[in-house]
Formats: C-alpha cells, sequence, structure tokens
C-alpha cells in the first residue's frame, strides 16, 4: 500500500553527512525516472539548487 503522506523532518535532513544526502537523492531521482515523470521534471527544473547543498527545505 502507498502512504497517504510523507513527513519529512527538516532539521534532521541538514545534519546528515553530504554522502547521505546525495544517496537519498539518488532514491529520489530513481522513483521519478520509474513511477513519476512530473517529479523527474521538478528535479530536474531546480537541479542547481537541489545540488547546491542548501536547497530550498520547502521543495525537498
Amino acid at each position: 500500500h502507498q502512504p497517504t503522506a510523507v513527513v519529512a523532518d527538516v532539521d534532521t535532513l541538514r545534519t546528515l553527512p553530504k554522502r547521505s544526502f546525495i544517496e537519498g537523492f539518488g532514491e529520489i531521482i530513481k522513483h521519478g525516472l520509474i513511477l513519476d515523470p512530473v517529479l523527474l521534471r521538478v528535479l530536474e527544473e531546480n537541479a542547481a539548487a537541489l545540488s547546491s547543498g542548501a536547497p530550498d527545505w520547502d521543495l525537498v
């Protein structure tokens, strides 16, 4: 069953080592490639901001 919502504590995300953060985004990209073209488009349009190390947390 798919979840109704996913809640992320962005304060916790900010504490992750860069490698873990990148690995997590790899999973998000895979999800977009396989199941969600809208998500993939959002990631592509915001790639620079997301990879800057200081992404817009509302976007995340």
